[in-house]
């Protein structure tokens, strides 16, 4: 799961990503856990004490972090607000991005999936178009775009 973060590996079902990322979470408490059976003591506590701080870590930013974070799902979890396929194996999805209290706009991304597993696809591009406050960015983006961006 680390590496497909970084890879921009993800399904194509939103559903599946966030599964993926509940079972990744559920595997990583459970092997930080079973270091309980780890003999000597030293031992034992010092893997269950480093291999906790991520854990904690996340418990308190969400403590801290829940109510922004309440805006980043529903922002990733929303329909795309279009999906075009391109070629084979090409597609192009434009996904919405704000809220009233933050500037808004639309990210425009260039997938491409595997020919053997289809649910799985790899981002290859994207352009994020800030609608509110373009500043230097682009004050538009289609497919095409991120297709000449990204070939």
């Amino acid at each position: 799961m680390s590496l497909a973060i970084p890879a921009a590996i993800s399904f194509t079902p939103v559903w599946a990503n966030i599964a993926a990322l509940v079972l990744a979470d559920a595997a990583y408490c459970f092997l930080t856990f079973s270091c309980w059976r780890l003999r000597p003591a030293a031992l034992k506590f010092t893997a269950i004490g480093l291999l906790s701080l991520p854990i904690i870590g996340a418990y308190a930013l969400l403590t801290l972090g829940a109510f922004p974070l309440v805006f980043f799902a529903a922002d990733y979890v929303e329909p795309p607000l279009s999906r075009d396929f391109v070629a084979p194996g090409v597609s192009c999805t434009t996904t919405g991005w704000g809220a009233a209290f933050s500037d808004e706009g639309y990210t425009v991304h260039l997938f491409h999936a595997f020919p053997l597993i289809p649910f799985v696809h790899r981002e290859v591009g994207q352009i994020v178009v800030d609608e509110t406050d373009p500043g230097a960015g682009p004050t538009s983006a289609t497919c095409t775009d991120v297709m000449k961006a990204h070939p």
